[in-house]
């Protein structure tokens, strides 16, 4: 077997696969290359392509040649083997770098500064070649229809609007209303190809995140550009689609592997179990080491790789290094306790981004801004507590079962079957504790509160208040049985995603919401400075809390708890500065949009220190102590989370 030689400080290792036919044995030579893509007056950068890849079975593995070293073999899975076979050049060698090989796995000590250049490495490949597997389940003819659809069609990955390109042929593909045009058979194919599992791993976000526009998807003999193959596949979920076979399949892979096709460049510490909870790798370490290159925040907290800590250390240490940083607990939003799967253990307080949590709420857009503008003071973590300002706001009283299991998502009957009995025998003309009528209150909560006008310029994404209130009135009174029109089937869609898994709550005081499946009554409902959704937490012993995780509760996502009802005449929205949303208040009468929230008018907010909560965010919070909130009335306390 093959011995590694030490490889020095700011070089990696680049393979090259020697020419050769498809059945005649693998032929490599290693070659160390200084790497600085930093270095002035000019960067050192070896030519190379990186392969991105699923590893596969460790099973049964392959063995490639290393020349120059005599009767020295390295072990490859067989999937590599298989893409090294399908990848591997005729007639001249290829130079690739690819973290089996060229990585030596066995050596943590080489390992972890390895890991932390490989942001860098794919970002300075000549380009990412992405490896699907060999040809099966006619996937010619799946590759053949995402080359044509991404080249007739250009999308706006911020706003999921589509337009025809240029050099369309066929007009109807950039319009996301009319159903795509593509037969049973190329259903079938495309259903099949998603469902490969290079498209699980969690690796591919950075080695995609970070590839430029030459990078190319090879699945068998077929290749497609990745900025093609991501049109198409936009397309592809964006529009309605022919029933087929594998059409409930389809929705629901397509929905778990969302994440990947609209990721930003950049994501967030906060948000990450929510981008990325289902995607799959090896060593749970790696749910943070494989995101670094992605994510500005843990560059700015100093985190780097280190395979000698745990798990669960890690976690802890990167969520305490965040809140020191940032003073925010928008953090605690990736929280929650994980039905019926094993976890790392650790503080409740500390996400285990080990697993993936489907019940997270996907409102990390902010637009949710239920403790205001404002944050805690930095507080101490002692003995793996944490402590915390918050406003207790209600109790679980009362908790419906989940509309529809996670897993499994039911025809359009039965999603208005379950909306009519949840519905039935309420009084939704009757006024609603936060404000507003009882149904107004239902329709906010089974859609999130996320409307056309939460956003300024108004989104296209979703409907109008108006409209949908009017759908979902449709939707109660239509005959059971009869075809829904396009606009209704949409709302139900929704229906079905908002609420896969999640409990209606209905607190002591009579407010409604949504919370994860492990919620029980009794569980208490409280708004946490720095953290923009409410937070369930269950009382422990001594005075402590568990925390059970994030809910929607209508009434209480535009700072109530903290400032009291929003003033007549305004509404909080998300407004698109350029650069981002950033929180707004528009004075509905003038339409002038405010940054300063009004009801701070009457607050002396002059001498309080103003900041950036995270490096992502381009809203500003202010921070303010136990003391200051209790002047004014708020009933704040200290709470210990364990």
């Amino acid at each position: 077997m093959y011995s590694y030689d030490p490889i020095p400080t700011k070089f990696i290792r680049v393979v090259e696969i020697h020419s050769g036919q498809f059945d005649d044995d693998i032929a490599i030579t290693l070659h160390p290359e200084l790497f600085e893509p930093a270095a002035a007056p000019s960067p050192v950068l070896p030519h190379y392509e990186a392969l991105s890849y699923t590893w596969g079975s460790k099973d049964n593995p392959g063995k490639v040649q290393v020349q120059g070293v005599a009767d020295c073999t390295i072990e490859v899975t067989r999937n590599l083997e298989v893409a090294l076979r399908h990848l591997r050049q005729a007639d001249q060698s290829r130079l690739m770098w690819i973290d089996a090989v060229c990585i030596d796995q066995s050596n943590n000590v080489e390992k972890g500064p390895q890991v932390g250049m490989m942001g860098d490495i794919y970002r300075f490949a000549q380009r990412v070649v992405v490896w699907l597997g060999p040809e099966e389940n006619n996937s010619d003819n799946a590759m053949w229809l995402m080359g044509a659809i991404g080249a007739e069609i250009e999308v706006d990955f911020d706003t999921c609007e589509m337009k025809p390109s240029s050099i369309a042929t066929d007009l109807t593909l950039g319009d996301g209303n009319a159903t795509i045009s593509i037969d049973e058979e190329g259903l079938c194919s495309l259903y099949h190809l998603f469902c490969r599992s290079w498209f699980e791993r969690l690796w591919i976000r950075q080695e995609l995140g970070l590839a430029n526009e030459r990078s190319v998807v090879v699945c068998g003999c077929c290749s497609v550009l990745w900025q093609v193959f991501r049109r198409a596949w936009a397309c592809f979920y964006l529009k309605p689609k022919p029933s087929f076979k594998f059409s409930d399949e389809l929705t629901n892979r397509n929905n778990s592997l969302s994440g990947l096709l609209f990721q930003e460049v950049e994501r967030h510490l906060p948000h990450l179990r929510e981008s990325f909870g289902n995607a799959q790798c090896s060593d749970p370490r790696d749910r943070i080491y494989a995101l670094l290159s992605l994510d500005k925040t843990m560059e700015d907290l100093g985190i780097v790789p280190d395979y000698s800590v745990t798990a669960t250390q890690l976690y802890e240490n990167v969520t305490k290094l965040f809140i020191d940083r940032y003073l925010g607990l928008e953090i605690l939003t990736e929280c929650g306790m994980a039905c019926g799967v094993e976890n790392l253990g650790g503080p409740s307080w500390v996400p285990d981004w080990s697993v993936g949590n489907p019940y997270i709420l996907h409102l990390s857009s902010g637009v949710t801004y239920a403790s205001g503008p404002f944050v805690g003071p930095r507080l101490p973590v002692v003995d793996h507590r944490l402590r915390v300002i918050g406003v207790p706001f209600d109790t679980i009283q009362k908790l419906d079962p989940p509309l529809v299991a996670k897993s499994k998502l039911p025809h359009n009957d039965d999603t208005q079957m379950a909306v009519k009995q949840m519905l039935l025998g309420k009084d939704l003309a009757g006024r609603y504790v936060g404000g507003g009528t009882l149904l107004d209150a239902y329709v906010r909560t089974f859609t999130l509160d996320q409307f056309a006008e939460t956003y300024s310029p108004a989104t296209t994404s979703y409907p109008g208040f108006a409209e949908s209130t009017e759908l979902m009135t449709r939707l109660i009174c239509r005959a059971e049985g009869s075809p829904p029109i396009e606009d209704e089937e949409r709302l139900m869609d929704r229906l079905e995603d908002v609420f896969s898994g999640r409990l209606l709550l209905e607190t002591r005081k009579k407010y409604i919401g949504l919370v994860p499946p492990s919620a029980l009554p009794g569980d208490e409902i409280y708004v946490i400075l720095g953290c923009s959704l409410p937070m369930i937490l269950r009382p422990a012993d001594s005075g402590h809390y568990n925390v059970v995780g994030a809910c929607y509760v209508c009434g209480l996502n535009d700072g109530e708890a903290v400032l009291g009802p929003m003033p007549q005449g305004y509404r909080f929205v998300q407004m698109w500065n350029g650069e981002g949303y950033v929180e707004s208040f528009i004075n509905e009468e003038t339409g002038e949009a405010l940054e300063e929230d009004p009801r701070l008018e009457t607050w002396p907010t002059g001498d309080l220190t103003r900041f950036m909560a995270t490096s992502g965010s381009i809203s500003e919070r202010i921070v303010v102590d136990l003391k200051y909130l209790r002047d004014r009335g708020i009933n704040a306390t200290y709470i210990e989370l364990v």
